[in-house]
């Protein structure tokens, strides 16, 4: 995979650039998803995508993929919950870097299908 300067800006044809001030997030764990889907939600709440259903939850992300499922959620705080397709994720949004640990034991145990 090459970056997105090599794949499209010299492979491609020539292209004009239009200066634009569009702020920028690095959404690469999941405590930035929460924090973009929460926007300026005072106290923290429950940033959702999907069908999702919550109770007495606080500063939770809960991202569900599959459509033909709801994801409830009672009674948690520092979550985020991410239903997908192929697997299911649960960690304290305050260790999500610790993911890519999961990540490189589902590497060594030849179950990258759920990467």
């Amino acid at each position: 995979m090459h970056a997105v300067d090599y794949a499209i800006f010299e492979k491609g044809p020539v292209m004009q650039l239009i200066p634009a001030e569009l702020g920028w997030r690095d959404v690469g764990s999941w405590q930035a998803v929460y924090e973009v889907l929460n926007g300026d939600q005072i106290p923290a709440g429950v940033a959702a995508k999907g069908k999702v259903l919550t109770l007495d939850c606080q500063d939770v992300l809960v991202f569900n993929e599959d459509d033909k499922k709801i994801v409830t959620v009672v009674g948690l705080e520092d979550v985020a919950i991410i239903n997908t397709p192929d697997a299911v994720l649960v960690v304290r949004k305050s260790r999500d870097q610790e993911v890519k640990g999961l990540v490189k034991r589902l590497e060594r145990e030849e179950m990258t299908e759920y990467l």
